[in-house]
């Protein structure tokens, strides 16, 4: 797992989400694009899991200012590569497990 931000700017119709990765080095990450507002909320809650509340927290800020970045989220090395939000230049293998997994204490996190 690696912590991260998740980052997204508005161009038009289309969404493109970028993973900053936390670690101190810094990377060029390939984005992913999204089309359409329903399909950027599909992706923030399928694909990264997303708790409800951290996706209309996401969608105000994009509202407001036409981008978006998250707390810092925890994702695996496998659901970086399945989502294409990784250096083009790193090494990772076929994804096995891919679940996106976040801090508890992130504001993003399901409440029970």
């Amino acid at each position: 797992m690696r912590d991260g931000v998740l980052n997204i700017w508005k161009r038009n119709n289309e969404y493109v989400i970028t993973f900053g990765l936390t670690d101190g080095r810094a990377r060029v990450m390939s984005p992913h694009k999204v089309h359409g507002r329903e399909g950027l909320v599909g992706f923030l809650g399928s694909e990264l899991h997303f708790a409800a509340h951290g996706v209309a927290d996401m969608m105000r800020q994009i509202d407001a200012s036409g981008s978006a970045h998250s707390n810092v989220i925890k994702m695996s090395d496998d659901d970086r590569f399945r989502l294409g939000l990784r250096d083009p230049n790193e090494n990772v293998s076929s994804p096995a497990s891919c679940v996106a997994r976040r801090f508890a204490n992130s504001s993003f996190a399901a409440r029970p």
